[in-house]
């Protein structure tokens, strides 16, 4: 998706429709999957299928859904899954129907130009959207022991090597 802000903005006015009863929670799940470092982590976060150099990428949310169900009911889970909705819409409806993917290998330049638009664009999100308080919502979820629990509940641990 576009920018950082935008699937925190989502998250909001999603719980803000839904009867969330740990909003914190909900918020941090619907930025989560942006939380991954490389593009492998990434494609895992985001449950992509398909490649964008066919036009036959998406977030096949089913596949959480299928993966996680018995979370569903966890305000985490259900702001993760919307992120995953909010960018295969992303995809479908900016991405690929403005051809981002060939724009961006006709100039070099452009996602440069792209993000930097993007970061001029967040202020003016927050003020549209009223929601200088998402930061202070994110801080109450993020507890050393919900990182622990949600990390049980999600992440296969990761195996050390000797």
């Amino acid at each position: 998706m576009g920018s950082r802000m935008m699937p925190l903005i989502i998250a909001s006015k999603a719980a803000d429709r839904l009867t969330i009863r740990n909003r914190p929670l909900f918020l941090l799940g619907g930025i989560a999957p942006d939380g991954a470092f490389t593009r492998d982590k990434k494609n895992e976060s985001h449950f992509y299928e398909g490649k964008v150099e066919d036009g036959t990428r998406i977030v096949n949310y089913d596949r959480f859904i299928d993966k996680y169900c018995s979370n569903l009911s966890n305000e985490y889970m259900l702001g993760y899954l919307t992120h995953l909705v909010s960018d295969d819409v992303w995809m479908k409806f900016i991405y690929f129907k403005h051809d981002m993917k060939q724009r961006l290998d006709e100039d070099p330049r452009l996602p440069d130009r792209w993000h930097n638009d993007f970061r001029k664009l967040n202020g003016r999100l927050v003020e549209r959207f009223k929601c200088a308080d998402l930061k202070e919502e994110l801080i109450k979820a993020s507890t050393p022991l919900t990182y622990q629990k949600l990390m049980v509940m999600t992440w296969k641990p990761l195996k050390r090597r000797h």
